[in-house]
C-alpha cells in the first residue's frame, strides 16, 4: 500500500475539525477560499485511482478521495461562515441538565465519529468529575448511541465489574437532549488523561514495535474482550482507533461501542457499522452480516497486533525479528473460518501467557515509550 495515501487517510481518519486537514488558512474568507482550493487539489491527486496499480490500493484511493471531499465540504462552510481557524467551543460555559445531574460545558469542542463532543465537569458526591459529552450529530443515529449507552451499562453492571472498569470507558449518564427541534441522544463519559490510540502508536513506530511492547498490549485486550463476552458482548469493531492505551502505566482501554450487540441471535441479518479505512480487517461473517462470535473480535484483535508489529497498513505478514512461535499463534487467530479462530478470550490469554514464558522467561515491567523510532 502506498506509504503516502496510507497517512492521508490516517490523517483524515484521525481528524476533529477540518482545521486538522488542511492547516491554517490567512487573510479574509475570499483568500482562504483560494488557499482551501490549493490544499484540496494537492491531496486530491493522491487519490486518484489511476495512480495506481492493484485493485486494492485503487479501491482504497476511491475511499480516501471520497473521505477528503467530506472534509472540504465542512472546510468550505466554515470558510464562508467566517468560523475557519476560530475554536467553535462557543458553548462553553453553558449548562445542561438531565435528570440526573448538571454538566458545565467546558472549551475544547471536538468532532468523533457520530458525535459531537464537549469537555464538562460536574459535581460527584462533593467532587468536581471531569468528564466528555458526547451527542450525536445526527437525529437518525440516535439508536446507537442508545445502544452503545446500553452495552457500557451491561459491562458495568457484569460479573466482577469493578475489576474490569479500567478497560472500559466509564458510563455516568445517558438522556436525550432536544436542540434545533430535535431530539439528540447524549452520552456522559469520563475523560481520562494520557492516552493515545493504537493508531497513534503506528504514527510512532512506522517499522512496528517491539513484541514484547506487543504482548502487553494483547494480554490486555485478551482481558477486556474477555469481560466483555462473559458479559455476552461482542464488540464487532475491534480496530486500531477502537483500542487506547496509556504507555507510562501500560493501561488499556477498549472504545467505540456502537457496534457492538449483547447476545447476538444466529437468525437474522446482523448489521454492523463498517470503517472503509480497515474493510478488508473484517471477518467473512461481518462482511456477510451474519452474527459475529466471540472469535471475531479475537480475530480482529490479533489484526490489530499484526499491526502494530509489522508496520503495515494492510499487511498479514511478520517480519522475521518476531518469533517464529509467536508469529505462528497470532496466525492460529487469523484463520478465516469462523469457527476456526478461538472463541475464548481468556483461555487463550492463559496460552499466550505460557508461550510468553517460553520464549522470555519471567514476565517483567517492559517500559514502553511514544517517542517511537528514536528508541526502536
Amino acid at each position: 500500500m502506498n506509504e503516502k495515501l496510507t497517512r492521508l487517510s490516517e490523517r483524515l481518519a484521525a481528524a476533529c475539525l477540518p482545521e486538522d486537514v488542511f492547516g491554517a488558512l490567512d487573510g479574509p474568507p475570499g483568500e482562504q477560499a483560494a488557499g482551501l482550493k490549493k490544499r484540496y487539489r494537492e491531496m486530491a491527486r493522491l487519490t486518484h485511482p489511476d495512480a495506481y496499480f492493484t485493485p486494492l490500493e485503487r479501491t482504497f484511493a476511491e475511499q480516501t478521495f471520497i473521505q477528503l471531499a467530506g472534509w472540504l465540504e465542512k472546510a468550505e462552510k466554515r470558510v464562508k461562515a467566517g468560523q475557519y481557524g476560530r475554536a467553535p467551543g462557543s458553548s462553553a460555559g453553558l449548562t445542561l441538565c438531565s435528570r440526573k445531574r448538571e454538566y458545565t460545558i467546558q472549551p475544547g469542542y471536538t468532532e468523533a465519529g457520530l458525535y459531537n463532543c464537549y469537555p464538562c465537569q460536574f459535581e460527584l458526591d462533593g467532587q468536581v468529575q471531569q468528564a466528555v459529552l458526547k451527542v450525536v450529530r445526527q437525529p437518525e443515529n440516535n439508536d446507537l448511541a442508545q445502544n452503545e449507552a446500553q452495552v457500557l451499562q451491561c459491562l458495568q453492571a457484569g460479573p466482577g465489574a469493578a475489576r474490569f472498569s479500567p478497560y472500559f470507558p466509564a458510563l455516568y449518564d445517558a438522556f436525550a437532549y432536544r436542540q434545533a427541534g430535535a431530539d439528540h441522544q447524549a452520552l456522559v463519559v469520563d475523560r481520562p488523561d494520557g492516552w493515545v490510540t493504537l493508531e497513534a502508536v503506528h504514527h510512532a513506530y512506522p517499522r512496528g514495535i517491539d513484541p514484547k511492547d506487543m504482548a502487553w498490549i494483547w494480554r490486555r485486550l485478551l482481558t477486556a474482550l474477555g469481560h466483555a463476552h462473559r458479559c455476552g458482548v461482542i464488540h464487532a469493531a475491534v480496530l486500531p482507533g477502537s483500542i487506547s492505551i496509556h504507555p507510562a502505566l501500560h493501561g488499556l482501554r477498549l472504545e467505540n461501542w456502537l457496534a457492538a450487540r449483547t447476545n447476538p441471535q444466529e437468525s437474522g441479518e446482523w448489521v454492523t457499522l463498517l470503517d472503509l479505512r480497515y474493510q478488508d480487517w473484517y471477518p467473512v461473517e461481518i462482511t456477510r452480516r451474519q452474527a459475529p462470535l466471540p472469535g471475531t473480535d479475537i480475530g480482529m484483535s490479533a489484526r490489530c497486533m499484526v499491526y502494530l508489529l509489522s508496520g503495515e497498513a494492510h499487511s498479514t505478514r511478520l517480519p522475521t525479528r518476531v518469533p517464529r512461535p509467536l508469529r505462528q499463534f497470532l496466525a492460529g487467530c487469523l484463520l478465516p473460518g469462523r469457527l476456526a479462530r478461538p472463541q475464548d478470550a481468556w483461555a487463550l490469554k492463559q496460552e499466550f501467557d505460557e508461550l510468553l514464558t517460553r520464549l522470555w522467561g519471567k514476565r517483567t515491567f517492559h517500559p514502553f515509550s511514544m517517542t517511537g523510532e528514536l528508541n526502536h
